[in-house]
């Protein structure tokens, strides 16, 4: 009796929440640069904002030999979602220390179910949000 009473409650209050959730799809691509050449092989993670845990990653892909890519991802959420890229490349990553550099590129939020096309992006700009975290050149990451 007890459990079918806790299965009633969760049933009407959770019921509620989950009936809210909007799926949401992406679709992003474009092409990468460094010092104005294509650079191929580059991972390139789709990943969603999350406000209470550790951010999703919703999938990844490699540039092809022509420094392009196309990634798609969806999403259900009860809130509105925010995907962003993260792309580990190498370009201009010159210290003895660093092999690898992680930049983080939003998507913006217009761009949702449709496809969003990035043009060509130059990996040597720093305006977007560098991540901290770089890779020793001894670790597994780099190559």
């Amino acid at each position: 009796m007890k459990l079918s009473l806790f299965i009633f409650l969760a049933a009407a209050v959770l019921g509620p929440e989950l009936c809210l959730a909007t799926l949401h799809n992406i679709t992003v691509k474009g092409e990468l640069l460094c010092d104005n050449a294509t650079v191929s092989n580059v991972k390139v993670e789709l990943r969603e904002h999350d406000t209470f845990d550790p951010d999703d990653t919703i999938n990844a892909v490699h540039t092809d030999s022509s420094g392009r890519f196309e990634i798609f991802g969806e999403e259900d959420e009860r809130k509105l979602t925010t995907f962003y890229l993260r792309i580990f490349h190498k370009c201009d990553a010159t210290h003895p220390k660093v092999c690898t550099r992680a930049t983080e590129y939003d998507v913006p939020e217009k761009k949702l179910d449709s496809v969003y096309d990035m043009g060509s992006i130059s990996l040597n700009l720093q305006d977007n949000k560098e991540l901290g975290r770089r890779y020793d050149r001894d670790s597994e990451e780099c190559d």
